[in-house]
């Protein structure tokens, strides 16, 4: 099983000569918070992913490439189980159409590779 985003949030953070109270103002969070989410108990957010990207730049890419897979995966499901309990009326087929759409991109998707 790959290592999870907060143990690499942990070390990029480490490894970037970072307290946890730094971060947390460059993330916006508090202290517990980024605690959670070190240990794993709270998931990233979509904008604090993008700040850690932004501060730990290649570092962090590198890292997080492994848990592209695993990330297109997990999306797919999410839309799957959201479609399976989601009515749509006639207005919103379009709304329909795109969920679909992304599925199928999702579900053929290349993941591209560094190359050595």
């Amino acid at each position: 099983m790959h290592q999870s985003f907060g143990a690499l949030v942990t070390q990029a953070r480490k490894e970037h000569n970072l307290d946890q109270d730094e971060l947390c103002s460059i993330l916006g969070i508090d202290e517990s918070t980024l605690s959670k989410i070190e240990n794993g108990h709270r998931p990233l957010y979509a904008d604090e992913l993008l700040a850690l990207a932004l501060v730990f730049k290649d570092w962090f890419e590198f890292q997080t490439e492994n848990f592209t897979e695993d990330i297109m995966a997990d999306l797919a499901a999410r839309v799957r189980e959201f479609l399976d309990k989601t009515s749509f009326t006639a207005d919103q087929f379009g709304k329909l159409d795109w969920f679909k759409a992304l599925l199928r991109r999702l579900d053929h998707l290349d993941v591209p590779t560094i190359e050595a």
